[in-house]
């Protein structure tokens, strides 16, 4: 059966709307204790962050958190239906959220970091994160539109996967980020050997 939409799909954040609107049926109060939950599993994530962060390193963290992410999308799949499974599944998957909150969080934080590096201004550095995430506003809601519209739990499959797929990308640019430091480094060396020579 095709998804009734009632209102425009922005991000995924607005699929899991509509799963607890139209698929769950949450009332008033149960959705309010589930944002309730999600925002004690912000707070806990920042605590998760500065824990554990300093101990597995950036990639192994984004790893981890991107992980959580993707689990909790693919166990909200098995919420279905009204039935009282589907809401314990629902809170549930909640718990691997604290650490799936963080994955951007090192990702915002290192971008801001190379972007001062290269002589950008904070200000200058936020507006062009700012600029990308419009880029995927713009694409975003077609994609999920159209996938809830073909099946309300492909979103969500394809939200795990792309979580996962992204830290190819993280690591790539983190890779060649150190190449290029330790290109610059070797260059500026041999200015200050040639200089010495002279």
């Amino acid at each position: 059966n095709r998804q009734k939409m009632t209102s425009p799909i922005k991000s995924m954040w607005s699929v899991l709307n509509y799963q607890v609107q139209q698929i769950l049926e949450f009332t008033a109060l149960t959705n309010s204790r589930s944002l309730m939950c999600e925002g004690f599993a912000n707070m806990l994530g920042s605590r998760f962050t500065s824990k554990f962060l300093p101990l597995l390193g950036e990639n192994a963290f984004v790893l981890l958190c991107n992980a959580m992410t993707a689990l909790m999308f693919l166990m909200r799949t098995f919420a279905r239906d009204k039935r009282t499974s589907s809401y314990w599944i629902y809170f549930l998957s909640i718990v691997p959220f604290i650490a799936g909150s963080q994955n951007a969080v090192v990702v915002d934080s290192y971008c801001m970091e190379r972007g001062i590096q290269s002589g950008m201004g904070k200000g200058e550095c936020s507006a062009s994160l700012d600029n990308i995430n419009v880029l995927i506003y713009i694409i975003a809601p077609q994609l999920w539109g159209y996938l809830y519209n073909r099946d309300n739990k492909l979103p969500l499959y394809v939200g795990a996967f792309l979580t996962i797929f992204s830290q190819i990308p993280f690591y790539l640019g983190r890779e060649a980020a150190k190449y290029e430091d330790k290109q610059m480094e070797e260059e500026a060396a041999k200015r200050i050997g040639g200089n010495g020579g002279s």
